[in-house]
C-alpha cells in the first residue's frame, strides 16, 4: 500500500542517459561497494571515476563476492558503510 505513489515518483525522478555524465553531479563522499566475482557487471562497470566532484571515491571490492553482496556478504558490507559513515558524518 502506497509504494505505487514511490514508484511512480522515482520513475520520474530517474535520468535516462550517459551514466558518466549523471554520476559527475555527486558532490558528496562516496562509497562503491562491488563484488569481485560478479557475473553480471565487471568492476570497471562501477563509473567510480565518473564521480569527478565527488571530494573522496572509495571503492572496496569483495573478492569471491558476487552481484548481491548485501545479501551474501552482509556483515563485511555492514561494518564497511558504518565505518565509511562514521568517518563522514559528525555528530
Amino acid at each position: 500500500m502506497g509504494r505505487d505513489c514511490e514508484s511512480y515518483i522515482a520513475r520520474n525522478l530517474y535520468e535516462r542517459g550517459d551514466p558518466q555524465r549523471v554520476l559527475s553531479h555527486v558532490r558528496a563522499p562516496a562509497l562503491v561497494l562491488w563484488g569481485g566475482a560478479s557475473k553480471q557487471l565487471s568492476v570497471s562497470t562501477s563509473f567510480a571515476d565518473a564521480m569527478v566532484n565527488s571530494p573522496e571515491v572509495k571503492i572496496i571490492i569483495y573478492e569471491g563476492a558476487g552481484h548481491f553482496i548485501q545479501i551474501g556478504r552482509p556483515k563485511d558490507t555492514v561494518k564497511d558503510v558504518k565505518e565509511f559513515l562514521d568517518e563522514h558524518i559528525k555528530p
